[in-house]
């Protein structure tokens, strides 16, 4: 990385100064409860923050990574997640080098108005696109807002890439982690894309996006049989309803009205099979026709 670096730092446009202390360093390890990446440290060759005046963005010091944690502008759960920012482009978006496995060294965009994305596989990958951002003349908002990086939807993915996504659907999702999963597979992880199929419907709803970029026979095979499924349980749903004398309506996609209520249909798809689950599906419509939280009746469609 250091010949990325060094051309990037050596350009005219960016302002550095001297390397950060191996103080603020440590204080960073230790508010993140995790050692600071070499080529990190690397990046930080100053004691102010690296400015890149033509982008309208910096890369902030350790100092003003320790401020913002203190006074909880990095909040608790980016530190949790083992976020670092490396790029503030001053219109409150962030790149962010995850330091925690498996998703260590990439780098996420961090947009105040939408998801984040994985951007770039390492911080090499940053520099190199930090000086194609420079030659573009860019500001860092629409330069990074706009580009795929290293994970454009068809592309295959590296070995690492697929071990990290496997890595990830192992846990139980609580940070975004099946989110990342679903950037780091491609076509040939029919059994990761099934198993995320089977899931709630955010992440359902990524997976399915993902799916339809990918030009591969046997994954379009496989969305469309989750679509039939999906038919299949929308038809037994309306037929439950109307037998439970609601008052359905028109349907479109993957919403139904019922009772006067658009219900998303997608919502209830991953739990079509729990026990009982058309007539727990169908008290939990009546409590939010009737205004009733769904959720405070015994045995509701999400409880088990």
């Amino acid at each position: 990385m250091a010949d990325f670096v060094d051309n990037l730092l050596s350009r005219a446009e960016v302002n550095r100064g001297r390397r950060a202390s191996q103080s603020s360093l440590d204080a960073i390890s230790e508010r993140i409860g995790t050692p600071i990446p070499r080529p990190l440290s690397r990046l930080w060759c100053t004691g102010k923050a690296i400015a890149f005046e033509t982008l309208d963005a910096h890369v902030p010091s350790p100092a003003e990574i320790l401020q913002w944690i203190d006074d909880g502008s990095w909040g608790d759960e980016l530190i949790e997640r083992g976020f670092v920012p490396i790029l503030d482009d001053h219109q409150s978006n962030y790149l962010a080098v995850t330091v925690r496995a498996p998703l260590a060294f990439r780098i996420v965009h961090l947009p105040h108005d939408d998801e984040s994305r994985l951007l770039y596989r390492d911080l090499d990958s940053f520099a190199k696109a930090m000086l194609m951002a420079l030659d573009a003349g860019e500001s860092a908002d629409s330069f990074f807002r706009e580009t795929q990086g290293d994970y454009s939807p068809d592309a295959p993915r590296s070995p690492d890439d697929q071990d990290a996504a496997r890595a990830l659907l192992a846990t139980d999702g609580t940070h975004g982690e099946w989110n990342y999963a679903i950037q780091m597979l491609d076509a040939t992880n029919l059994a990761e894309w099934a198993k995320l199929l089977e899931t709630d419907h955010f992440v359902r709803r990524d997976a399915v996006a993902r799916m339809r970029q990918i030009q591969a026979p046997a994954l379009q095979e496989l969305l469309k049989r989750d679509q039939l499924a999906f038919e299949e349980f929308a038809r037994a749903a309306t037929d439950a309803a109307r037998r439970a004398g609601l008052k359905v309506g028109q349907r479109k996609s993957e919403n139904l009205q019922i009772g006067g209520t658009w219900m998303n249909l997608d919502v209830f798809f991953y739990r079509r099979n729990i026990r009982d689950a058309m007539r727990r599906m169908i008290a939990w419509f009546e409590d939010l026709i009737a205004g009733r939280n769904p959720y405070d009746r015994p045995g509701h469609f999400m409880m088990d």
